[in-house]
């Protein structure tokens, strides 16, 4: 049998103007030499462009494409489960989006069909004009996927599929982020509401809120 290749450190000598081995190292870590596959630049070819942007997206575009946000705060006959404070975290991500410079779309307390209806809806929309697509998701989660308002899971595999190749095809090789706001935990717990003040958790007389 053939001797693995080993890995063989190597200096270069400005004295004699030449490189040497050091075959002691090469001896202490037998390793097996393997070239790494050429890296190729990504290409953007859903709209003609034969250009190559090194690794990037390109975002020329004004608006550079939609950002939907679906929000479920309340979910039916469960009031324990309001998900109190939410629509503050909704509202952040919807202003970050139009700084970025994406159209907005936004829906509260979908079922889980609605949520499948929703991002079906969004993926057949013609995208050309667009570089890329937003998909947020705040809601309840569990091991098999996404809640909607009405106990309905909803499997992340169900979202994604929405956006194969085949499907999308406005969106092939363009941009597609997907956020998920939730908790996965099973216990339950009680929000507290702090009364505005100070920062650094002090109340007006100096003293440390208590959690």
């Amino acid at each position: 049998t053939k001797e693995p290749k080993v890995l063989a450190l190597t200096r270069q000598d400005s004295s004699a103007g030449h490189t040497s081995e050091s075959s002691h190292l090469a001896e202490d870590f037998p390793l097996e030499l393997r070239p790494a596959p050429p890296v190729e630049p990504i290409k953007d070819q859903s709209d003609g462009l034969a250009a190559e942007y090194d690794w990037t997206y390109p975002m020329t575009r004004s608006p550079r494409g939609l950002a939907l946000t679906i929000n479920n705060k309340f979910f039916e006959g469960q009031p324990r489960r309001t998900r109190r404070g939410t629509e503050v975290d909704a509202a952040s991500l919807v202003a970050v989006y139009r700084e970025l410079g994406f159209s907005v779309r936004t829906e509260q307390d979908l079922t889980g069909q609605q949520m499948r209806d929703i991002i079906s809806s969004v993926t057949i929309q013609d995208h050309r004009v667009f570089n890329a697509v937003f998909i947020t998701v705040l809601s309840h989660i569990s091991a098999c996927g996404i809640e909607g308002s009405d106990g309905d899971i909803v499997k992340l595999n169900d979202i994604t599929s929405y956006f194969r190749g085949d499907v999308a095809k406005s969106l092939v090789g363009k941009l597609k982020v997907f956020v998920l706001q939730a908790c996965r935990g099973g216990a339950e717990t009680d929000g507290t509401e702090c009364p505005d003040g100070p920062a650094d958790g002090l109340n007006s007389k100096g003293n440390r809120l208590p959690l």
